[in-house]
């Protein structure tokens, strides 16, 4: 289902010089695009006062939540391992003046990246199942972000030739040709999440991704 938001900012203006007189007008829109892809990090976190001991925790669970990743049907191109690190763990004694080596920390990220939607439930329950004790970064978006950019940048012009129109109705004046469009760089679209509820069963309910387009139009007036 495609949801569409239609948001028009209009800013009228009117220009005379000796040569000629013009109408500008801007105008906003907003299509919410439905997700098709989705991508999360599930980090595997273990301590232990020895680094190499540390390592070794961490080596074995991931293993264990690698084989649950592909036991879903997640192919080897849909996952892969984006940061490990190996740090100390410090306290602090008499007063935060004395500090003192407590251990290590590893840290291996997994990121996984699908169109199998309906499978990121499924995959946050069997990978901590089997250990993973971090996710997050869980982010939707649409393979077809470029195509709605398009209608987006169609409604807004739409919208904003209806302001000018208006504009000019009230004003009494004659719209002409339009000798100006300008089309705005769009910002990268942000997703908006329905819900994410992580529990026994989790659900995870696919969000909308919303594409807007900002556009001037100036009018020659006659």
């Amino acid at each position: 289902m495609k949801y569409l938001f239609l948001l028009l900012i209009p800013i009228v203006s009117l220009v005379a010089d000796e040569n000629r007189r013009t109408l500008s007008v801007r105008g906003e829109a907003e299509v919410a695009a439905p997700s098709n892809q989705v991508s999360l990090s599930l980090t595997v976190v273990t301590n232990d006062k020895a680094a190499s001991e540390a390592i070794k925790q961490n080596r074995a669970i991931t293993t264990k939540v690698l084989a649950a990743i592909k036991a879903l049907g997640f192919e080897e191109k849909e996952y892969s391992t984006k940061g490990f690190n190996l740090n100390p763990v410090y306290i602090y004694l008499k007063d935060n003046q004395e500090r003192v080596l407590k251990g290590y920390e590893v840290q291996n990220r997994i990121e996984v990246t699908t169109s199998k939607l309906d499978l990121v439930g499924a995959l946050i329950d069997q990978a901590t199942a089997s250990g993973l004790n971090q996710i997050g970064d869980l982010r939707y978006d649409s393979s077809d972000i470029e195509k709605y950019r398009l209608e987006a940048i169609q409604k807004a012009i739409f919208q904003a030739k209806q302001e000018a129109e208006a504009a000019a109705g009230a004003a009494s004046i004659t719209l002409g040709k339009i000798s100006n469009i300008q089309i705005e760089p769009s910002s990268r679209p942000q997703p908006f999440l329905k819900a994410a509820a992580f529990s026994t069963n989790t659900e995870i309910i696919p969000s909308t991704v919303n594409v807007r387009a900002e556009v001037s139009l100036t009018f020659e007036l006659d």
